[in-house]
This record gives C-alpha cells, sequence and structure tokens, in this order.
C-alpha cells in the first residue's frame, strides 16, 4: 500500500466505522475518539482532519455497523406498556452509546415502488416494492463491536415491540449526518429509500463509471439543499439473522433474512424532502445510476433532536 491509497483507506474508514484502524493513532482524545490525525508508522503519513470531521465520533476498536429491521409492527397497535419498554430499551442503547438512528415508518401502503425500464424511464407505483405480507415497520442503527453484540440488542427489541427482527451489518455507510443529529427542519419531512438486490448480486459489478454517476448525484444533491442524513450498503442477505419471539418467552435466532424473498434491501438512504415529489424526484435519478428497484416510505417518528 502507497502513500495515496492509505490515505484514501484511512479516509473510508473515518467515514464508515466498519474497520479497524492502525494502531498507531495520533492525538486521541480517549475514551475513543479520534480528532485531528491518524498516523502510519511505516508511510509516516500524516493527515490533518478537517473541522466538521473532528466531530465524527469514529470509537476505537469499534468495528460494526448494524441495522435492526423490526417487520409486521403496526404503530397503531402500540399501547402504554410497549411504548414503555420501547422507551426503556432506547435509553438504554443511548446510555451505552451504541444507538445512531432510531425511526418508525408509515404504513407499508403509504410507500412508492421505482422500477428502472428498458427505454431508460422510471415507473413510480403506489404500495411497498416487496409482495409480502410483512414489511419493515422500523429500525435501528447501532454501532457495535460484532455481530454478537448486534443480536444482544436484538432480542430485546423483539421482546420491547413484540414484533420479529432482521439483524444486517454494513460493508459501507457514512454515519456523519447521524452523528451530527441536527434538528429537523420545519416543513421538512425523513423519507427511507431502500434499494432491492437480488440474492446473486455481487458488489463487484459496480464499476468504475457507476461509481461515478452516484458520486455526481450525492453532489447535486447537496448543491440543492437535499440533506443525506445516512447512506450505507448492506452486507448480503444470506449474512443475517433473524430473530422471532417464541411462546415460551425465549427469542429464537436463526442464519438468513426474515423475508424468504428472491431480493432483498440491498442498501438504505435516510433524507429530508419537503414532500413524497421532492423525495420521488431524487430517487428516481437514484434508481438510473445504480441501476435497481427500490422504495421511498415516509417515517413517522425518528430520533431527530427536534421530536
Amino acid at each position: 500500500m502507497n502513500a495515496e491509497e492509505y490515505e484514501k483507506e484511512s479516509l473510508l474508514l473515518s467515514f464508515s466505522v466498519v474497520g479497524v484502524f492502525p494502531s498507531a493513532i495520533g492525538e486521541v482524545d480517549f475514551p475513543g475518539f479520534i480528532t485531528r490525525k491518524v498516523e502510519h508508522p511505516e508511510l509516516d503519513v500524516v493527515r490533518e482532519f478537517k473541522e466538521q470531521v473532528a466531530t465524527f465520533a469514529v470509537q476505537l476498536g469499534i468495528v460494526h455497523c448494524s441495522v435492526l429491521q423490526l417487520y409486521d409492527f403496526d404503530a397503531s397497535s402500540v399501547d402504554k406498556a410497549m411504548e414503555h419498554d420501547i422507551d426503556v430499551l432506547n435509553e438504554e442503547m443511548e446510555a451505552k452509546g451504541v444507538r445512531l438512528f432510531a425511526g418508525g415508518l408509515r404504513p407499508a401502503s403509504d410507500a412508492k415502488s421505482l422500477r428502472a425500464q428498458p427505454d431508460g424511464k422510471v415507473l413510480v407505483t403506489d404500495g411497498p416494492y416487496l409482495e409480502t405480507k410483512e414489511h419493515v415497520g422500523g429500525f435501528w442503527i447501532l454501532e457495535v463491536a460484532d455481530m454478537d453484540e448486534a443480536l444482544a440488542w436484538a432480542r430485546k427489541a423483539v421482546v420491547a415491540c413484540r414484533a420479529p427482527v432482521e439483524v444486517r451489518s454494513f460493508f459501507r455507510s457514512d454515519p456523519t449526518g447521524l452523528l451530527a443529529r441536527r434538528p429537523l427542519k420545519e416543513g421538512m419531512t425523513q423519507y427511507l429509500a431502500t434499494i432491492f438486490l437480488p440474492d446473486n448480486f455481487d458488489p463487484s459489478a459496480q464499476d468504475k463509471e457507476m461509481e461515478s454517476d452516484i458520486d455526481a448525484l450525492t453532489k447535486e444533491m447537496e448543491a440543492s439543499g437535499v440533506k443525506e442524513v445516512f447512506a450505507g450498503g448492506l452486507s448480503p442477505a444470506s449474512d443475517a439473522k433473524s430473530l422471532r419471539a417464541q411462546p415460551d418467552g425465549k427469542v429464537l435466532i436463526t442464519d438468513g433474512p426474515y423475508l424468504e424473498t428472491k431480493e432483498h434491501i440491498g442498501g438504505l438512504s435516510i433524507g429530508e424532502a419537503a414532500d413524497m415529489d421532492e423525495a420521488l424526484k431524487w430517487a428516481r435519478m437514484g434508481a438510473v445510476v445504480c441501476p435497481a428497484s427500490g422504495e421511498v416510505s415516509p417515517f413517522f417518528r425518528s430520533n431527530t433532536p427536534s421530536e
């Protein structure tokens, strides 16, 4: 690895929180936040973090960013006891410093699905992308040490929410917006945009042209004032763990995704928009540059500071 490659690698890790930093770290404000420099003893590479990068809570030794997807969750069925249990779980996650995001989605019937067409256009239809009886009702994004720790929290989520949970790890993510925790602007709504990929999808199939198109779209969104709170690519569905509550009060954990479908969520983005039309405008562009089918759903509740 040359100096240029190391610079690129260290920048990627500082954004994604999915890799282990070298043992020689310069100017660390313990307990574990990189504040200014990353140093490699062999290459003698020292890069000053920009002021905004210095605020990232990149914890040393934390190498796993997971999403806990809550399935078949009906918000209208939440009673005082369940609400209390969910609040207690969220407070415990906050106290341990593992929760980056938590959000409840509106009913699947409010979703919009996007499918790229052979003529280059994008077809938008009402309703969820997957024609299943159960859909993602909400999720947490956690920063933990490993899958075992993520599963420990997922067990508690199954009990608190009275619903099945699926755990997936991120292989690429940007927690910048989550760590900043800026208030949601008045009149704006947070939307979840997900892309669906076949089980046999090969991430290495993404070429330089596609990467360039995705980067260009991201820059265009930023220039237009659209705030992307989070973006992350998920590890294959085959690496997922599913959790289901049992009649005896225990939680059964099985390998593989919760939904037995040929396509699964391959990545997700959380952004803010004035309305569904604006969210769909950007989702259309995303469906073209990826290219992949997707779904856009509004949040009815998330852990933004304004709430």
